[in-house]
């Protein structure tokens, strides 16, 4: 709660020397307004507990109210946030002396509001909190009696006018009696509590200081009570004034605040007993008078006596300072009378030698100790020298017990008398261990500058190079002298922008120091990109001497950045712009467009059949046609065009430089480029087909910014797959609504999949031998609120688009389960076929999933059957070959649907777990045709080799009396469709279980 508690006392929350005076109660705003209510209910009862009401402007105030000062002081110290805490205690307080709620609500609103508001002025006039100057208490006064106490007085008297309590004839008396009475509590208990939270202040009240203070406050009030048996009781208020001087000079403003509270307890409670001086029926406004003015005394008297210590403080401060200075200045000096033999040493001198003042004094013996065995013959022959006349002076050093040295130059004379005698030998020694250490680094710095692995150059003010080192040789290939005299920029590569030098010459000469990158040309004439960093050397007057340089070659890490700067603006796959770098350069491209009065066109791509490519020949094949895609695009563009990819396969093209007749051109480009994208692709092996679905904006007629050129040109890509395969569309205000439908749709959707607003029919599969039902398959339907029935064909590609085929499909495997389970135990027997996508295929939890139903539900895994397209088995990767034998292994019957299409897949089932053939629906539909001769002898042909691999076969889609007794002429097993039952619902089901029949 640092941070909380520094906030509400901002500027304020420390007083002399930089001591903290609230260091211990800041852990948190809670509980200081829990604090402060409990402290505001405590002062505030004991204001109560010792008040009289003897008086007749009494009846609805406190003589003394200590309370408020707690309020005060915790808005000095925290903040004013904390007015919820008198708002808390204020309304306890009232509430437990029986005046009203409305009433009680009130005073705590006034109180609360004018602690706040005095907390906010307190910092804003910058009291300190410590209360150590008259300005503080002087302005602390005009906070509480001028505006604190006045707002909480006319506040309160009107409440109770309001109440009435009162009437207008005591109205004014109610104010001052109030007005006093807190104006009083206040200045009492804020300055003592602000006193005390200082540390400084808080070390002083206690022990001796504490019962000093008690007893000073006795004696003031007992001298008050025997006033009137004094010659007269303005002596013993004087006696009591003149303690309370000596109380706040020798303990200041905590212990006068403190012995005045002991005095106003003892003297109220003493006046309760009808004893002293303010006994009468004047005696409360007589008491709060006196009081006021003690406690005035006190604290003014208190601030007086701080200043002064504050005064000495510092003198001793500027005493301090000065033996400081001579302390940085290292310099010592000592004084020996030689008539005497008395030598005597200055502080610093002793510190230098760091020895201590003691009985022993200075000496000669001391001095000589000190010194290095080696130079004292040096020392004690620049003594004799001085003797004879000449100036002393020696260097040496001192040695000390650790090992430690000290360089040092002493320096003195000797003044004589008029006889010439010696008399005194004055002298100076400068600790010089600082030079040496600097003399020692420039030595190392000399070294650093030759052994250093950056190239660095020195040069004149006039910019001439003076120096280089080793390093700039092997970087540059120049050795010194053919470079010593000559400026640095014969070393430019040319290669620079010259608003480069601009800002390298205006940053040294506004801030002494330059970094940045710098092409410079070796002697071989290769050109490097160099990291330099140059500085301006001055003198100590500032006048500039110097220029240093400092590179090395980052050629490598040039070409890491541009390696990075790739990945950060192409796509990594196929090399083309990314969705960020499309971003900035056609914003480029709409800005030239507007200035020029240009027109531009935006193409997206959708890659017609890219999943199932994807699906059936593996993630590597699509990546290959996808690198083939954006060579067959960048092949079509011009150079001022731009092409991206935006993931996955989405491809984008910007055709820039369009003139009048923009439409005409880009459908010509359109057309061109479509039938390059139809083109099959040989990938890895395999012959690939794909086609592109595009959408075209143009700008201006389609949109002004980026933002909605790609939105319209992505609803024209839409509108362009839903047309069909391989077309293109310009954007058409028309296609908003669609666009807004489809969102729809998905949104309606997703609910309903959160919901379970699906529902599973049931289609019967039908034996052609006699005539009963073999099995079921489930066939998912969605009745729609608004829309009504919604087609299969609409939700299940879009429910795949937004990759919740896995989670569906586990809810159609579930739900069939449950229903096998329900119809088994009603009916004895039910078989259900479920279709997988390849999502559910590539699903690594599918077998987990569907042995969890099947444990679930209680079925025997031979009761569901699997239906996979003929495509994706054919097709499918050992992904997809190793899950349906996972299948196979748990017993579950695996179909291959739609099958008919790639009749050479035929014998590649016999690899397979398959159980089951399920022909087309196209297959089905040539039977009717009599052109078409072919089909009798295909369907007998899968029929004959499906039998003689124990599979057994199901015609799917039969719609005529001809294709049924054509399929059961050829002894298909099993028949579906329209002609021999629509899909059911759960309960036709049941009826068809009854003996409905079919």
């Amino acid at each position: 709660m640092g941070d909380d508690a520094g906030s509400g006392a901002s500027g304020h929350d420390r007083g002399d020397g930089g001591k903290d005076v609230a260091p211990v109660w800041r852990s948190g705003l809670l509980r200081q307004i829990v604090l402060v209510a409990l402290a505001y209910v405590f002062f505030g009862q004991f204001s109560l507990s010792f008040s009289f009401t003897s008086f007749a402007y009494e009846a609805n105030s406190v003589l003394i109210f200590m309370a408020e000062g707690v309020g005060l002081a915790a808005a000095a110290l925290w903040g004013s946030r904390i007015w919820p805490g008198v708002f808390v205690g204020q309304f306890v307080l009232a509430a437990a002396h029986g005046l009203s709620w409305p009433l009680a609500i009130g005073i705590a609103a006034v109180n609360s509001a004018e602690t706040a508001l005095g907390g906010a002025l307190f910092r804003r006039w910058r009291i300190e909190p410590s209360i150590q100057r008259m300005r503080d208490i002087s302005l602390l006064l005009v906070l509480i009696v001028g505006v604190m106490q006045p707002i909480s007085a006319t506040g309160g008297t009107l409440l109770f006018w309001w109440d009435g309590r009162i009437g207008l004839e005591r109205f004014e008396e109610t104010w001052l009696s109030w007005w006093l009475g807190n104006s009083i509590g206040q200045m009492m208990v804020a300055p003592m509590l602000l006193a005390v939270a200082a540390l400084d202040m808080g070390r002083r009240i206690r022990g001796i200081h504490l019962f000093e203070t008690c007893l000073l406050g006795l004696v003031s009030s007992g001298l008050m009570l025997l006033g009137p048996h004094l010659s007269h009781m303005t002596m013993g208020l004087m006696l009591a004034e003149g303690m309370m001087i000596v109380v706040a000079a020798r303990h200041g403003l905590a212990g006068a605040t403190f012995a005045v509270t002991i005095q106003a307890v003892f003297l109220v409670q003493m006046t309760r007993a009808g004893l002293g001086p303010f006994v009468g029926q004047t005696a409360g406004p007589e008491l709060n008078l006196f009081l006021l003015r003690l406690m005035f005394i006190g604290q003014f008297i208190a601030i007086l006596f701080a200043e002064r210590r504050q005064d000495e403080r510092q003198m001793r401060l500027s005493h301090d300072q000065l033996s400081q200075a001579q302390q940085i200045a290292n310099l010592g000096s000592w004084s020996m009378d030689m008539v005497r033999q008395r030598l005597t040493w200055s502080d610093e001198l002793y510190r230098i030698l760091e020895l201590e003042p003691d009985e022993s004094g200075s000496s000669a013996e001391r001095f000589m100790l000190r010194v290095h065995p080696e130079d004292r013959p040096r020392i004690n022959t620049a003594f004799r020298e001085a003797l004879s006349g000449q100036p002393y002076e020696c260097s040496h050093r001192l040695l000390f017990p650790d090992g430690r040295l000290k360089y040092v130059r002493a320096r003195g004379a000797i003044r004589r008398a008029q006889n010439g005698r010696p008399q005194v030998f004055l002298g100076t020694m400068l600790d010089l261990t600082q030079m040496h250490e600097a003399e020692q680094r420039l030595h190392l710095y000399a070294h650093l500058f030759e052994q250093s692995g950056e190239a660095i150059v020195v040069t004149s003010s006039e910019n001439d190079i003076v120096s280089v080192n080793p390093a700039f040789t092997r970087l540059t290939g120049y050795m010194p002298e053919e470079v010593i005299g000559r400026n640095p920029r014969f070393l430019a590569a040319g290669r620079t922008p010259p608003e480069t030098y601009v800002a390298l010459w205006q940053s040294l000469n506004e801030r002494g120091y330059w970094c940045g990158e710098l092409w410079d040309r070796h002697k071989d004439g290769s050109v490097h990109p160099m990291l330099a960093t140059m500085s301006v050397i001055r003198d100590p007057a500032g006048k500039l001497t110097n220029y240093t340089a400092s590179f090395v070659d980052i050629s490598e890490r040039k070409a890491e950045e541009m390696r990075i700067e790739r990945l950060a603006h192409h796509d990594t796959l196929t090399g083309l712009h990314n969705r960020f770098s499309l971003h900035l350069r056609l914003e480029q491209a709409l800005l030239a467009a507007r200035r020029e009065g240009g027109r531009l066109a935006i193409l997206f791509f959708d890659m017609d059949r890219f999943k199932c490519v994807n699906d059936e020949l593996g993630h590597h094949v699509g990546d290959l046609l996808l690198t083939e895609i954006a060579s067959r695009l960048s092949g079509s563009a011009r150079v001022s065009d731009i092409i991206a990819r935006l993931g996955g396969d989405e491809f984008v093209m910007v055709l820039t430089g369009l003139g009048e007749q923009a439409r005409d051109l880009v459908e010509q480009i359109v057309s061109k480029i479509s039938e390059r994208l139809a083109q099959p692709y040989l990938l890895d092996g395999h012959t690939v087909h794909s086609s592109s679905s595009i959408g075209i904006a143009l700008f201006p007629e389609h949109g002004e910014d980026i933002e909605q050129l790609t939105r319209h040109a992505d609803l024209a890509m839409y509108h362009a797959k839903e047309g069909g395969r391989g077309i293109f569309c310009f954007y058409d205000d028309s296609m908003n609504s669609g666009h807004s439908e489809r969102r729809a749709l998905e949104a309606d959707l997703q609910h309903a999949l959160d919901e379970q607003g699906f529902e599973l029919h049931y289609q019967p599969q039908i034996r052609t031998e006699d005539h009963c039902l073999y099995r079921l398959e489930a066939l998912a339907r969605w009745r729609h609120s608004e829309r009504g029935w919604v087609p299969p064909a609409q939700f299940l590609p879009i429910i795949e688009n937004m990759g919740l085929a896995v989670s569906f499909g586990s809810w159609v495997i579930d739900e069939s389960c449950r229903q096998i389970a329900h119809w088994r135990a009603k009916h004895g027997v039910a078989r259900v076929a479920v279709n997988l996508s390849v999502s559910q295929l590539r699903s690594p939890i599918l077998v987990q999933q569907t042995q969890a139903s099947l444990v679930r539900h209680g079925i025997e895994p031979g009761a569901l059957e699997f239906e996979i397209d003929e495509s994706v088995v054919i097709n499918g990767s050992d992904e997809i070959t190793t899950q349906l034998a996972a299948l196979n292994a748990l017993g579950v019957r695996l179909a291959v649907a739609n099958f008919g299409n790639l009749l050479s897949s035929l014998v590649y089932l016999r690899r397979l777990p398959v159980d089951t053939l399920k022909l087309s629906r196209e297959v089905i539909a040539a039977i009717d045709r009599p052109d078409d001769g072919n089909t009798a002898i295909i369907v007998d042909a899968i029929l004959t080799l499906a039998h003689d691999m124990k599979l057994r076969v199901v015609a799917e889609g039969v719609e005529t009396e001809a294709q049924r007794k054509f399929l059961t002429s050829h002894r298909c097993d099993l028949l579906q469709g329209y002609l021999l039952s629509k899909p059911l619902t759960e309960a036709e089901v049941v009826q068809l279980f009854n003996g409905g029949g079919i």
